[in-house]
């Protein structure tokens, strides 16, 4: 039953630098 928490974190930390990622290419471009 800890798998599901750390992974729910785990999409929220890779969510989160997929948008931040995003929006740095968007500032660079």
């Amino acid at each position: 039953m800890t798998e599901l928490p750390n992974r729910r974190l785990f999409d929220q930390r890779l969510t989160l630098a997929v948008s931040q990622a995003s929006a740095d290419s968007k500032l660079l471009a």
